[in-house]
């Protein structure tokens, strides 16, 4: 299967389940989401889309993200994620080695953006996507464009197992960082395996987003996508916030590094709030010590 085909599975069995719900209160539906990434996919065909050029996302948390990278893989474009929290050369440097022609960005970065504009020149579409701004259109602007086209059928009678999902960036920690090659084959079978370890039977599962959506913590919300569940948006990692909202959404999966782990771990809060809904707590990143971890 490709990639969004994951995603549309869950689509078809649960329409009206939330799939994302956005810190600011926003929520989108299952049929939402996937009408919403299938306008981005052909407005992306509609603007000259060849092959699988790459297209990068650089933003910090906010469901758009997730909404962009669900139409760039139906589109059938290579999603490059982009850490925001690294410095605008790097960020410049990276998008340069894998070549990056789209760049769907949050105004919080326009400056940044001005400079990638001027310094990466295979860089040849810009979106923002959550106003209307002077370095290309809005991401609602964007979308109109591709209305009068039929969505374009891409697929292959076995999934396209060899094609390109992303170009997913090395930690940089002995040099600038590499892009890893992530094919359908390989992130089908992340996404089988986590759909066989992280169901929660009865339980409607529901993912507390507090990592960087654009990279470690988008894949984990796409896989959680298969299962039908509810994508929970933060703006980032507070520890009491975290804790407080496990306890008001019945979270069921948090992903986290070891640092943010300890930080609940040690907050003067820790004892107040209800954790008996959390299912599976996948923490990565780093090494965790044994015994903050028992």
């Amino acid at each position: 299967m490709r990639a969004i085909d994951y995603f549309d599975k869950g689509a078809e069995a649960h329409p009206d389940r939330t799939a994302i719900l956005d810190h600011d209160g926003t929520r989108y539906s299952y049929a939402e989401t996937r009408v919403l990434t299938e306008r981005i996919a052909r407005a992306m065909h509609a603007n000259g889309l060849v092959g699988q050029e790459r297209a990068a996302i650089y933003s910090p948390n906010d469901a758009r993200v997730l909404l962009c990278m669900l139409g760039i893989l139906r589109a059938g474009a290579v999603w490059v994620p982009v850490n925001y929290r690294n410095a605008t050369t790097a960020i410049i440097a990276y998008l340069n080695y894998v070549e990056a022609s789209w760049l769907f960005y949050h105004s919080a970065y326009r400056d940044a953006v001005e400079q990638i504009k001027a310094s990466v020149p295979t860089m040849e579409h810009l979106i923002c996507i959550d106003a209307s701004g002077d370095i290309g259109p809005s991401l609602e602007e964007f979308m109109d464009t591709g209305s009068i086209l039929n969505e374009v059928d891409w697929a292959d009678p076995f999934g396209n197992q060899d094609q390109l999902v992303g170009l997913v960036p090395t930690g940089g920690t002995t040099g600038p960082a590499k892009g890893v090659r992530v094919t359908n084959l390989a992130w089908g079978t992340m996404i089988e395996m986590a759909s066989h370890y992280w169901r929660t039977g009865d339980t409607e599962p529901i993912c507390l987003s507090t990592a960087p959506l654009s990279h470690a913590a988008g894949v984990v919300a796409f896989a959680m996508f298969p299962l039908g569940a509810t994508n929970v948006i933060m703006p980032g990692f507070d520890a009491l916030e975290v804790l407080i909202n496990i306890e008001r959404f019945r979270v069921t999966h948090l992903f986290l590094p070891p640092t943010a782990f300890y930080g609940m771990l040690s907050h003067p809060r820790v004892k107040d709030f209800d954790y008996s809904s959390l299912k599976l707590f996948l923490l990565a990143g780093s090494p965790v010590s044994p015994d903050k971890l028992k």
